[in-house]
């Protein structure tokens, strides 16, 4: 008995184990699978923009395209567009009505033939000149006279012909039974892909209220941008200068880790005023620090122009994203800070 119980809890402890450990695979592979992108820009006659987005292995990507007026957004799940928000909407009739249609005349089909002959008009209608019923024609013959044998034969015929309808009749019953059996697989089949469409919605339905959410954060931004002084002078205030330091060391740690890792390409720009050419060349001489041989800025002092072609790729870890939030959490300045806005 001892021996049995302890059977039990072995299993049950390594049932337990392998779920945990499934359960730790995947939280690692959510933290630590990095989420790749990838842009690719030209610019000379018409802007031509395509970007990529994906995780785990592209299991999961975003398709963004641009050429001249014509834009493109589509998400995919194992390379299977899912979702795409731009795209016309074209009614078309569901695939599931046309079965339906489909079986409904297969059935209506089967009861006209299982449904017994109409009776014909034969024998055809006596002619008008015939005697009255009750009148005996002269000119028509008189019945033979058939045995008494001949009359049990026929008897028994048609005993025979009944017990044949009656086993037809059964068949039919068989049949009908056979087609409700499989009418209740299809539509056990029906459920089943009808839940599995039901789970592929909601899931659509959670990644466009994702998306809807991050629409939301440029108008959240003008917002901010609209109360900018406002903003500024509670930005300087001396009581938030240790919650400055540590948002300012929170986003150079993010853009080091988000930062690409690869960068092609030159870029000519120009513009009507030289003065405004040389300060967009200071500011951007930065990246000469990061990429000094992948990439090349050509400026131009006589005149205005933008083209060029840029290449560039990176990917971010999501457990970055998870470890800012927790020292931005649980930091008391930037804590007080927040409350301080809120009362504002």
């Amino acid at each position: 008995m001892v021996h049995i119980i302890l059977l039990i809890l072995k299993i049950v402890g390594i049932i337990l184990l392998s779920v945990l450990g499934l359960i730790l695979l995947l939280l690692a592979a959510v933290l630590f699978v990095p989420v790749t992108y990838r842009v690719q820009a030209e610019k000379e006659e018409a802007v031509k923009i395509r970007a990529v987005g994906g995780w785990m292995f592209r299991m999961l990507s975003v398709h963004y395209r641009l050429e001249g007026e014509e834009r493109d957004l589509v998400f995919r799940l194992f390379g299977i567009p899912i979702y795409r928000p731009w795209a016309e909407k074209k009614a078309r009739k569901p695939k599931g009505k046309k079965k339906k249609e489909k079986k409904k005349a297969r059935k209506q089909a089967a009861k006209r033939e299982k449904q017994p002959p109409e009776p014909s008009s034969w024998p055809p209608d006596e002619d008008r000149t015939a005697p009255p019923s009750g009148m005996p024609d002269e000119n028509k013959p008189a019945p033979p006279e058939f045995p008494a044998r001949e009359l049990e034969r026929d008897a028994e015929t048609e005993a025979e012909t009944g017990r044949g309808f009656q086993a037809s009749d059964g068949d039919s019953w068989k049949r009908e039974a056979a087609s409700q059996a499989a009418d209740g697989t299809d539509q056990k089949r029906e459920s089943v892909f009808r839940k599995a469409a039901y789970a592929i919605q909601r899931f659509c339905d959670r990644i466009r209220h994702i998306w809807n959410a991050c629409l939301k954060i440029p108008r959240k931004i003008r917002s901010l941008l609209d109360r900018k002084d406002q903003f500024l002078e509670f930005w300087d205030l001396e009581e938030h200068r240790q919650a400055r330091s540590a948002i300012w060391k929170e986003f150079l740690y993010l853009r080091d880790k988000l930062r690409p890792k690869k960068v092609k390409g030159y870029i000519h720009f120009g513009f009507e005023d030289p003065s405004v050419t040389g300060i967009c060349m200071g500011a951007a001489s930065v990246l000469y620090a990061w990429y000094p041989d992948q990439f090349e800025l050509r400026p131009d002092f006589e005149q205005e122009i933008l083209e060029g072609q840029l290449f560039f790729r990176g990917r971010l870890r999501l457990y970055v994203l998870v470890l800012i939030a927790l020292r931005v959490w649980f930091n008391k300045d930037i804590r007080n800070m927040y409350r301080h806005w809120k009362e504002l």
